[in-house]
């Protein structure tokens, strides 16, 4: 574990760890080598990358316009209102989507769980807009689909990455080694959801996390309220004088 520290970082240690640990309850002898495996790891606790307020606009405002495919415009409205996962988004099927009742069920893929959200007007229109005038005319069941035979559904994280990436370009933004792709989009979903006073509870369940704590990490995004909880040293008596 010396060895590996120089080189891994803190989440790969935690999975070595963890298989290391497997093998040696099973292996001849494993159990008195045990107690050599570390029992806690440092669990890294990366800084969340978020949209900023003028990136967020910037986005917005070119999804108004026909820059954008009606396919990825009803994308990436659906990470920006929901916070779901590319593989969740692009497994959608047309019989999921509830235009009766404006909402859409999934069986969220990381949990199992099922999951029912509501369709936002505005999402709904590019969704339908894109069903009834650009979606290729096939029985496949999946709501998105390439745009070129053989219309076959997209590859989760990839082709939500290509397009992802390719409408921040065209909106001006991230044209650099910043983060890009739904992963961004859907923290900036929970960001926003926080800072509006959304419950922690129900972001958790709208991000599909199967452990609420998970959503814990977002609370470093709200910037004004992390003001709100800092100390004013003003009142703290010091013994030297002002504090510098």
């Amino acid at each position: 574990f010396q060895h590996l520290l120089a080189t891994y970082n803190s989440t790969s240690i935690r999975t070595v760890a963890s298989h290391i640990r497997s093998f040696l309850r099973f292996a001849e002898g494993g159990e008195r080598l045990l107690p050599l495996v570390p029992s806690r790891c440092v669990r890294s606790k990366p800084i969340i990358q978020i949209l900023s307020d003028n990136e967020n606009d910037a986005l917005k405002s070119v999804l108004k316009t026909r820059k954008v495919p009606l396919r990825d415009k009803a994308i990436i409205l659906l990470a920006l209102r929901t916070g779901l996962r590319a593989v969740d988004i692009v497994g959608m099927k047309l019989e999921d989507i509830d235009w009766f009742n404006d909402t859409i069920s999934i069986n969220q893929s990381k949990t199992g769980k099922p999951f029912k959200i509501p369709l936002a007007a505005d999402v709904g229109n590019v969704l339908s807009s894109y069903i009834l005038n650009e979606r290729p005319k096939t029985e496949n069941p999946f709501v998105f689909l390439r745009s070129l035979a053989p219309f076959r559904p997209l590859s989760g994280h990839s082709a939500c990455y290509a397009l992802v990436r390719k409408s921040f370009y065209q909106a001006g933004i991230r044209l650099g080694n910043e983060r890009k792709g739904i992963h961004v989009i859907r923290h900036s979903a929970a960001s926003r959801m926080l800072s509006k006073g959304v419950p922690v509870t129900t972001i958790s369940s709208m991000l599909g996390h199967s452990n609420k704590t998970s959503t814990d990490i977002y609370l470093s995004t709200d910037i004004e309220s992390m003001r709100e909880c800092a100390i004013d040293l003003a009142e703290i008596p010091m013994n030297c004088g002002g504090l510098r």
